[in-house]
């Protein structure tokens, strides 16, 4: 079983004091905050306090964090997000900017259909709503006391709606279409490099080059910068055109990119002719 999510940023909370445990069930929560201060709370007490799995970012914790992942502990040590579940339970923490009655933006539900299906892959459980503690797939913080002792609304049920009838959905008929995922509907990295050219990996599908989250590692370790982004996002960026203007989606990447690390004007050049090959293959 893979245990860290290659599309989140890994964000360790410090020395691991969590015991290992077999995830079965994957269970979804809103944070009643922000991604940014939800992870400084949970950093305050570290593995010692409370903490999630993963946390998803919302359109109000700003557009660059609109959808993105982070992966505060891997799946094979406990985190202490549902009470009694946290000894076979995954936790998603989702951002709502102190509204839990707003609905999960488009890039949410994007990345969340993505990281349901990753977490199938890895631990065997299927996309459906579970029906006891005892079952294996999805559920949410309010399913079961057992889970949510203080009686809490978490997810919310306008969450709840969009978890039962997109996200599960969704995920399962990924799972059952063994058909790779169109390019635009899937997660997209942009890993540039200083001394080669820019490389793509897609989530489901790698089209060309890096194919592993072992090779995303190992260019991470050498100060490589990774740019997270669904295709809904990666579509706002740039005004829609007959034929597909690469030179604007290109300038609109590298600009989203520390300027410390690469030149965006060759960067953007090299993105441009890396999607116009693609465009023509």
């Amino acid at each position: 079983m893979e245990t860290r999510y290659p599309a989140a940023d890994w964000r360790p909370l410090g020395p691991q004091t969590e015991p290992a445990i077999v995830p079965r069930i994957l269970v979804f929560h809103t944070m009643v905050g922000y991604l940014a201060s939800t992870e400084s709370m949970f950093r305050s007490g570290g593995y010692t306090g409370v903490e999630s799995t993963f946390g998803v970012g919302g359109p109000w914790d700003g557009a660059a964090l609109d959808g993105a992942v982070w992966q505060w502990q891997d799946l094979g040590h406990q985190a202490d997000a549902q009470a009694a579940g946290n000894a076979y339970c995954t936790s998603i923490e989702t951002s709502d900017g102190g509204q839990p009655s707003r609905p999960w933006s488009p890039a949410q539900l994007a990345a969340l259909v993505d990281l349901t299906v990753w977490w199938c892959r890895q631990t065997g459980a299927p996309a459906r709503l579970v029906k006891a503690t005892t079952d294996r797939g999805i559920g949410y913080h309010r399913q079961f006391s057992a889970w949510n002792p203080n009686a809490h609304d978490c997810p919310g049920d306008v969450r709840l709606d969009q978890l039962l009838h997109h996200v599960i959905p969704t995920a399962a008929a990924a799972l059952a279409d063994p058909t790779p995922t169109e390019p635009r509907e899937g997660t997209m990295y942009l890993i540039a490099q200083t001394d080669g050219p820019s490389r793509w990996l897609w989530t489901g599908a790698a089209l060309r080059g890096l194919s592993s989250a072992a090779e995303v590692a190992a260019l991470e370790s050498q100060g490589v910068q990774r740019l997270n982004a669904t295709g809904t996002q990666v579509a706002a960026w740039f005004p829609e055109s007959s034929p597909v203007d690469v030179q604007a989606l290109a300038a609109a990447l590298a600009s989203r990119l520390p300027t410390s690390l690469v030149d965006p004007v060759a960067l953007a050049k090299g993105v441009a002719a890396d999607l116009a090959a693609r465009l023509q293959s």
